[in-house]
């Protein structure tokens, strides 16, 4: 009864709301992180050339990973829902400039908060 076993997980990951799924991939996001903070501790005198370019693909791989794990959570959420109903309304162009600058706003709230708890935790 694999298949059984495997269709059961499938439906339990279903019927996760998204915030849960948040969740799992923020949990999944730090232990790699712990993964590989331990060996970059290990060769943090080390800047060599290959070493540069690793960290940049890694940036540029966190920062992919932050927008769709963003994207993903924000999608259909009633933020989104609001921007439909203004822009039915109030036409495209304010509602996307007045939309983009409060998510900005919203955003760098956020990640404040976040660099303020961290000093406050750590």
């Amino acid at each position: 009864k694999p298949s059984s076993a495997a269709s059961d997980v499938d439906k339990r990951q279903e019927e996760k709301r998204p915030e849960e799924k948040l969740a799992e991939v923020c949990e999944g996001l730090l232990d790699k992180k712990d993964v590989e903070g331990q060996s970059t501790e290990a060769n943090a005198g080390l800047s060599s050339p290959q070493s540069r370019e690793e960290k940049k693909e890694e940036s540029s791989s966190l920062i992919v990973m932050i927008f769709w794990t963003l994207f993903l959570a924000n999608w259909g959420d009633r933020s989104q829902l609001m921007a439909i109903v203004l822009t039915t309304t109030l036409g495209p162009w304010g509602v996307a400039v007045g939309g983009s600058i409060g998510m900005i706003i919203c955003t760098v709230l956020a990640v404040m908060s976040g660099d303020f708890l961290k000093d406050k935790i750590s």
